[in-house]
């Protein structure tokens, strides 16, 4: 209720109001303090007040992950953090069956994968990460989880082949300039489980969720579950015309 609550009060006042952004840190604080204690609180605010200076990562436990996670000080880590792990963005939805297998299309640092891997004990999943300062510390997050996640340098795209992806932080997308990466598409990662589907397939691609479900979706859709589908900027919905088509959006 309360999360209803924020979203509307965001569609009124916008997500960039003083008004809101002040509201939005008091109930994030209160969540983590109610959720991770009041030692946790500090040092995530500590982190993200720190001046990044190429700083190491470092680790913070969670009450919900197996294993902790490295966070990197002054950085847009500290909030996918919060907003993916502590407050459970992804998360907000109860499978009447386990999830078996699941995609993490824009895994930046691995912290959805590492909630989703923790949550669900026999879970397998495909991340892709194709952002050059992220991966290493992807790799390093979900290390401790071993061969149940495969962390792969690709961009999830409507066609296979490559394209320019570049940009900074969780602001990394797919556009005209920037290193040359490799694009898988959900069909080719359906075809990677043993069980042909994906029981999840969190996106978060930063805008290219349109092109990905103009590009005949409706091959793929019967062989995907759960959608999550959320733009990690802004909070907003980036695509909703296809749950009707077989798959459930969770939103």
């Amino acid at each position: 209720m309360i999360e209803v609550l924020r979203q509307v009060v965001r569609g009124q006042l916008g997500y960039r109001s003083p008004a809101y952004r002040f509201a939005a840190r008091a109930y994030s604080d209160a969540t983590i303090l109610a959720r991770e204690g009041f030692a946790t609180l500090a040092r995530l605010r500590r982190l993200e007040a720190a001046a990044k200076a190429n700083s190491e990562p470092v680790p913070v436990t969670f009450t919900n992950l197996d294993h902790p996670m490295f966070l990197r000080p002054g950085t847009e880590d500290i909030g996918a953090a919060v907003n993916n792990i502590v407050r459970r963005e992804y998360g907000r939805f109860d499978p009447k069956v386990e999830p078996q297998t699941m995609v993490d299309a824009g895994a930046y640092i691995g912290d959805t994968s590492a909630y989703f891997l923790s949550r669900y004990t026999n879970l397998r999943v495909i991340a892709l990460e194709p952002n050059p300062e992220s991966f290493p510390l992807a790799q390093r997050n979900l290390a401790p989880y071993g061969d149940r996640v495969e962390l792969r340098d690709e961009a999830l795209c409507a066609q296979p082949g490559f394209v320019r992806f570049g940009g900074r932080e969780m602001g990394a997308r797919i556009g005209g300039e920037g290193r040359q990466a490799r694009a898988t598409t959900v069909s080719e990662l359906v075809a990677r489980f043993p069980e042909g589907r994906i029981d999840i397939l969190k996106l978060d691609i930063e805008g290219a969720e349109t092109e990905l479900f103009a590009g005949k979706a409706e091959t793929w859709l019967p062989q995907v579950s759960h959608i999550n589908c959320r733009n990690a900027r802004t909070g907003e919905q980036s695509s909703g015309a296809f749950h009707a088509r077989g798959a459930k959006l969770v939103i």
